[in-house]
C-alpha cells in the first residue's frame, strides 16, 4: 500500500512539473511581438495619422516615436537612421504608391543604400526638414537629375568654381529628363548647412527651395579644392 502511495505522489508530482513548464512555454510564446513598420502609435494599423505623427517628430513637436518600438518601425529604408526619406516612404505607401517598405525586402547582409553618398544625403535630407517645417511635401529623389547634378559639380570642382559652365536645364533635356519647371542652386562651401541657409536667405532662392510645385530633386556634393566642396541641388515639376 505504502509503495503503491509513494508511487502515485511521485506520478503527481511529475505531472505537475510537466503542467508548469507547459504553461511557462505558452505563456512566453504568447508575449512575442511583431514588428508593424509605420505604425508610430500602435494601434496596428497604418494611416494618416501615423503619417501626421512622424511630421511632428521630424519637426521635434514631439520627442519621440509612441509606439514602444521606437525608431525601428520608422527606419523605412533600413539604413539605420530616421529621417525625411523615411517620411516620404511611409507617405507613398499610405497613398498606395507602394505596397511594401523597403526595409522589408532587405537582405540582413546586405546595406540599404539609394546610391547617395554620405554629404548628398546630408543635402537630401536638410532641404527636406526645410520644407517639412514650411508645411510643404518633402522632394522626391531623382536618379536621373542626380546624374546631372553630379555632372555639375564635377564642372564647379575642375574649375575651382562655385557655378558650373554647362545649362543645366539643357543637360536635362539631353539626359530625356521630361519636365515642365525647373530651377537649380549651386554653392561652393565646406558646410552643407552654412550653405543651404545662405540659399534661403535670398528671397529668389527661397521661392526655388520651398517651391510647392517642384516635386522632384537631384542631389551632388563633391570636393572642390578652392571652396571645400561643390553643392548643387535641381528641382524639377514633371
Amino acid at each position: 500500500m505504502k509503495k503503491n502511495y509513494k508511487f502515485f505522489s511521485s506520478l503527481l508530482v511529475f505531472i505537475s512539473f510537466l503542467l508548469i513548464f507547459q504553461i511557462t512555454i505558452v505563456h512566453s510564446n504568447d508575449n512575442s511581438t511583431t514588428i508593424i513598420y509605420g505604425d508610430l502609435n500602435g494601434d496596428s494599423l497604418v494611416n494618416s495619422i501615423d503619417l501626421n505623427l512622424f511630421k511632428r517628430y521630424l519637426l521635434e513637436i514631439i520627442p519621440d516615436i509612441p509606439n514602444s518600438n521606437g525608431k525601428i518601425i520608422v527606419d523605412l529604408d533600413g539604413n539605420g537612421q530616421v529621417n525625411s526619406t523615411d517620411y516620404i516612404i511611409l507617405r507613398k505607401y499610405i497613398l498606395e504608391i507602394i505596397n511594401t517598405f523597403p526595409v522589408e525586402n532587405i537582405s540582413p547582409d546586405l546595406p540599404s543604400s539609394n546610391g547617395l553618398t554620405e554629404d548628398e544625403q546630408f543635402l537630401f535630407n536638410l532641404v527636406n526638414e526645410k520644407r517639412i517645417e514650411a508645411n510643404l511635401e518633402p522632394l522626391i529623389l531623382d536618379e536621373d537629375l542626380t546624374r546631372v547634378a553630379r555632372i555639375l559639380a564635377q564642372e564647379m570642382s575642375d574649375n575651382y568654381s562655385v557655378s558650373p559652365e554647362s545649362s543645366f536645364d539643357v543637360l536635362i533635356r539631353e539626359n530625356k529628363i521630361s519636365y515642365t519647371a525647373a530651377g537649380m542652386r549651386t554653392a561652393g562651401n565646406h558646410y552643407i548647412e552654412r550653405a543651404v541657409n545662405k540659399w534661403l536667405e535670398s528671397e529668389k532662392n527661397y521661392s526655388i527651395i520651398l517651391n510647392s510645385t517642384l516635386s522632384y530633386t537631384g542631389v551632388a556634393v563633391l570636393p572642390n579644392s578652392k571652396y571645400g566642396k561643390s553643392i548643387v541641388q535641381i528641382y524639377i515639376r514633371k
